[in-house]
């Protein structure tokens, strides 16, 4: 990924990777990519003079290069001023003037106080291997009976605003992947033997309806499409009432020594329903 022009867009969070943060991947974890952007809209949206109201019904985030301990990040946000999806907010995370994430809102309030910006400079940011936007996603009603249990709500875990911070979803949806494909041959143990573990390329996080804190939370995963070059595990969160969040997460085989990707494993591909 390209250098971007520091000047882009308007910068709406400075913040950097902490040890701590960092997964066994030893690069910084997804979560904290979606409270970096979570934390920029909320700047943008107090920069317009409307208020954050949380997530967007969709949000799409493109991975596009590692970011390590220590390492400073930018998030600038735009709006897109042309093209089909005019008026879409556009978050790019970078750090040292590399890209490392960006994302797009779709379906949420405008942020009338973002400079607009070509989407020939930001179509990077375009999904690829998803689907644009919420539309067709509708909740499911009840988990499947293979489903993974994630304990009670907390209230550190809610905004300002009463709402499930981005990042603790995003925590839950990390728990789910790994109980799915350890299940399925796929965790620790294959990636000791193998030196092989996933990574994330592009997501979409879809918000159905809010929780409470103390609510407490089940949650799925199915793998929905597999080729040699990436696979789709599609998650889903439920409390009580129904369905919270829909996450569909496209990802990789990478070689943890030379950090390039790999095929999928032919075991992998077989897990698609027929």
């Amino acid at each position: 990924m390209p250098a971007i022009a520091a000047d882009i867009g308007l910068a709406t969070l400075h913040s950097r990777v902490e040890r701590w943060e960092c997964d066994y991947n030893n690069h910084w974890n997804v979560r904290f990519y979606c409270r970096s952007f979570q934390m920029a809209d909320e700047v943008a949206a107090a920069k317009g003079g409307v208020e954050a109201t949380g997530t967007p019904p969709a949000r799409h985030i493109r991975f596009h290069s590692e970011l390590f301990d220590a390492s400073p990040v930018e998030v600038r946000s735009m709006v897109l001023d042309a093209g089909p999806h005019q008026g879409t907010t556009v978050q790019v995370l970078s750090s040292e003037g590399r890209v490392s994430a960006s994302a797009m809102d779709f379906g949420g309030a405008p942020r009338p106080g973002l400079p607009g910006i070509s989407p020939d400079l930001v179509d990077f940011a375009l999904p690829r291997g998803l689907e644009a936007g919420g539309s067709g996603d509708r909740a499911m009603t009840t988990p499947s009976r293979h489903n993974v249990r994630l304990g009670l709500t907390r209230p550190s875990e809610f905004d300002h605003n009463g709402r499930l911070l981005d990042e603790e979803l995003m925590r839950r949806i990390s728990v789910i992947s790994h109980f799915y494909l350890t299940a399925h041959g796929f965790g620790h143990q294959f990636t000791q033997s193998t030196g092989l573990n996933r990574m994330s390329v592009e997501m979409k996080l879809i918000r159905h309806r809010e929780c409470r804190p103390g609510d407490a939370l089940i949650a799925d995963a199915r793998l929905i499409h597999a080729n040699a070059k990436n696979f789709v595990i599609r998650h889903n969160v439920f409390d009580t009432q129904g369905c919270l969040a829909s996450v569909e997460q496209c990802l990789v085989m990478v070689d943890l020594g030379t950090r390039k990707m790999v095929p999928v494993p032919y075991d992998l591909l077989n897990l698609v329903p027929a």
